[in-house]
């Protein structure tokens, strides 16, 4: 099984004038060091809890952006866990790729269902929800073959 870690980060070496940092989410892999992604808030060095690699409850917000640093471990994790569950491989160049393209559609199955979930039809109504069971559906049935099928 790889090794790939992804957890919260605070940028002490990185203050703004105001004396803030940024917050990442650190992604290595074998113990060697990918990329970050920014979440987009900044807090004290003294608002961070270093031992639970959290947000400090006294902080306002904390609750939100703690839930922000959750939902993008998440995101990080759901990537790596359906490519080992579907057998492809977890490599530094695939990581990297990941990481560069700052999107949640690694591949073409991801986008169509984030399509099958949001698209509108005419008259402003989403799809029924038998229609999207059948269109994930073939989804998974398309999945089976993702090692021969190469969408670009």
């Amino acid at each position: 099984m790889d090794a790939t870690n992804i957890y919260p980060e605070l940028a002490k070496h990185r203050k703004d004038a105001r004396n803030l940092c940024n917050i990442y989410i650190r992604i290595d892999y074998q113990r060697r060091h990918i990329g970050v992604e920014k979440i987009g808030h900044k807090i004290s060095i003294d608002d961070w809890d270093a031992k639970t690699k959290r947000v400090k409850k006294s902080v306002p917000n904390s609750g939100l952006i703690n839930s922000i640093i959750d939902s993008k471990i998440i995101k990080h994790n759901n990537f790596v866990l359906r490519r080992q569950a579907f057998g492809q491989p977890i490599t530094k160049a695939v990581l990297e790729a990941y990481i560069k393209s700052n999107s949640a559609f690694e591949n073409f199955y991801e986008f169509a269902r984030n399509v099958i979930e949001t698209k509108k039809l005419k008259d402003g109504q989403p799809y029924a929800p038998d229609t999207k069971r059948r269109y994930n559906d073939e989804i998974k049935r398309m999945m089976q073959f993702s090692t021969e099928l190469h969408f670009n």
